[in-house]
């Protein structure tokens, strides 16, 4: 037997176990995508359908991400993408061989994997006439069946028959346009008898063989012509193929449903001219109506057939394991994930419970007879462990849900295999927090040299503690926040590199002088491009000067082309600048510095950044040494993904 998934049972399946699966086709376009992946990927609901992955907020923000979902990226690939502070292990494979890509989160059940036996918290409601018999739920099972396309064909066919004699006209016809390539073709025909029919030549013709025709067919309107004299100079191309054909009067309506233009129906008078009757034109404009409903129907239902074949795909390429069985747990039917990785019913392991590990039988009882008591709509369990073929221990996710048989309920049994899954997500996490700490001593290594020089650095672990302060103030997350923090130490690798006549004079430096700064600094930037940082630590750096209005340096962005950390970098270097000394001038007071920076809020750094800054400043009552203890007293694990 063959289990057949719709789209509302793969969807079902998938977003009860809080799978993040999606499917691209080869222009990067989104084919389908689970619940849970709409919000990894942070998807425009109002593009559903029609939504390139480009277009995702999730492939703005990660460059890990763009190069998972990059082409020209080999399939069949795992790759770690930081978000939000945590590392998800995903991968990519061929699903079929029109160039569909599945994509799916591996490391998305880590932490359930670990949890106690789950019951989901929604209980099942199902009336009285329910378990009765006399109503059941949706069939989690269904069949679509493609020959019902050709039956919507037969029905087209006859009724242009029907239609063509009750008008009394010659020759009665449906063309489809094929808006990929511009063509279109005739595909019904019914022809009177002694009319000859040219179905046969009339296949694949360019858009434009009719163009005054088309125009007015886009615009949605009738063409009605008693006499071939009576077209208009522009549409002699129209009436030179007519009168080759014999044709001397012709009807011709839109199909269309809503915007769409499916094609045009047509009726020819051959042997005679005709005047058509105003109630003929309104009967068969309505007829039109009725055949742009039933291509309706056949669209729909080949994307049925389509999304039933391309969900079997699919379940099979993330090797998801699915069974159905009855209520005492008899397996009756299975799909080519299960019975590649698990099935062993030539030994004689008919029943569920029979692939269990003993260890697990009670947490899998547990689970089941929630199910067939009827107390639950669905169910799934964290790990437990059975064993498949070759007698291979397991470790599975495991989740149950009714399928409607009859007057009772068959179960659909669905796995997911943990066992290398979590291995690997071990040792990627040890493999990130190793390359991450390497950052950070990278980091403490430059601050560290900073102070080998002979002239006064600003506080840079000042600067960047206040920087996460100010992040977690506008909910950042702590991914970014991490990249802010790196940033705010490195933000003057540059300097390194200037003259020590600029940075030990002791006077205000000129324009140019303080351009060259500028310069450096960016340049510092520069090299910080060549590290391959999970974070857009060199950006950071190099848009520090820049200012919300568009008037700072070095390319005028605006506050939409700027990243809010460059924002932030930039308000809070201000600040500590102005508190402290510099070789020139005194430090300002706290109240100066806030005093001058208000007049630069909403132009040079956005508005709700300085309100962050001037909270945290009241909180500590506008003085700078409690400033300074408050932020060396702050828990930097609190702020970031790693220490």
């Amino acid at each position: 037997m063959n289990i057949t998934l719709t789209a509302a049972t793969l969807t079902s399946i998938i977003d009860q176990r809080s799978r993040i699966i999606w499917v691209l086709n080869a222009s990067g376009m989104l084919l389908w995508c689970s619940t849970p992946a709409e919000e990894f990927l942070g998807t425009n609901p109002e593009l559903r359908g029609r939504q390139m992955i480009m277009q995702t907020r999730l492939y703005k923000t990660s460059i890990q991400f763009r190069e998972l979902v990059d082409p020209e990226n080999r399939l069949d690939r795992i790759q770690s993408v930081l978000i939000d502070g945590a590392y998800v292990v995903c991968k990519k494979e061929q699903m079929t061989e029109h160039g569909e890509v599945v994509y799916s989160v591996l490391s998305d059940h880590f932490d359930a994997a670990y949890g106690t036996l789950r019951v989901d918290a929604q209980q099942m409601q199902r009336s009285d006439t329910v378990k009765e018999g006399k109503s059941t739920p949706p069939k989690i099972l269904a069949a679509p069946d493609p020959s019902v396309t050709m039956d919507l064909a037969l029905q087209v066919q006859q009724t242009l028959d029907r239609m063509g004699r009750a008008v009394q006209a010659d020759r009665a016809y449906i063309f489809q346009f094929n808006w990929e390539d511009q063509t279109m073709s005739n595909t019904h025909e019914w022809c009177n008898e002694g009319v000859e029919p040219a179905i046969d030549e009339l296949q694949n013709l360019p858009n434009s063989t009719f163009p005054w025709w088309q125009s007015l067919l886009l615009a949605h309107r009738n063409i009605v012509i008693n006499d071939l004299e009576e077209f208009p100079p522009e549409a002699e191309q129209e009436k030179t193929i007519l009168a080759m054909q014999g044709v001397r009067s012709v009807l011709v309506f839109p199909v269309v449903s809503g915007e769409t233009l499916y094609g045009f129906l047509g009726f020819d008078a051959v042997n005679e001219q005709r005047v058509w009757a105003a109630a003929d034109i309104d009967f068969l404009s309505m007829y039109s109506s009725l055949i742009a409903a039933i291509f309706d129907n056949s669209v729909l239902i080949q994307q049925v057939v389509d999304s039933t074949r391309r969900n079997l795909q699919l379940v099979d390429v993330i090797h998801m394991p699915l069974a159905v069985v009855d209520s005492t747990g008899l397996i009756l039917e299975t799909n080519p994930s299960w019975d590649v990785l698990i099935d062993r019913r030539d030994e004689g392991l008919d029943h569920i419970r029979d692939y269990v590990v003993k260890d697990y039988l009670v947490k899998f009882n547990e689970l089941f007879n929630a199910l067939s008591k009827n107390r639950q709509e669905s169910v799934s369990g964290a790990l437990i462990s059975i064993e498949g073929r070759s007698k291979a221990v397991m470790q599975v996710q495991i989740s149950c849900e009714p399928v409607a048989e009859g007057n009772g309920f068959n179960y659909l049994i669905v796995l997911q295999d943990m066992t290398r899954m979590l291995a690997y997500q071990s040792n990627i996490d040890r493999m990130h927090m190793e390359r991450s700490q390497i950052f950070m001593r990278f980091a403490d290594a430059f601050c560290k040299l900073y102070d080998r020089f002979d002239f006064e650095w600003p506080d840079h672990y000042l600067t960047a503690r206040l920087s996460l302060v100010i992040a977690a103030g506008c909910s950042l997350g702590k991914d970014r926040s991490t990249g802010l923090y790196l940033a705010a130490l490195l933000h003057d690798i540059g300097k390194i590199m200037l003259p020590k006549n600029i940075l030990l004079k002791s006077e205000r430096l000129s324009d140019q002088e303080r351009m060259s700064v500028r310069r450096h600094i960016i340049g510092g930037a520069d090299v910080l491009d060549q590290i391959e940082f999970p974070w857009e630590v060199a950006r950071i750096i190099r848009e520090q000067f820049e200012h919300r209005d568009g008037s700072g340096f070095p390319n005028g962005l605006t506050g939409s082309q700027m990243l809010i950390e460059s924002q932030i970098l930039f308000m809070v270097n201000m600040f500590i600048s102005l508190t402290q000394s510099q070789n020139y001038r005194d430090p300002f007071t706290v109240d100066q510095a806030m005093e001058m920076m208000s007049e630069q809020a909403g132009l040079w750094f956005d508005q709700e950044l300085f309100a962050v800054l001037t909270d945290f400043v009241e909180d500590n009552l506008r003085r700078l040494r409690l400033i300074k203890r408050s932020l060396n007293d702050i828990m930097i694990t609190n702020y970031i993904t790693f220490t």
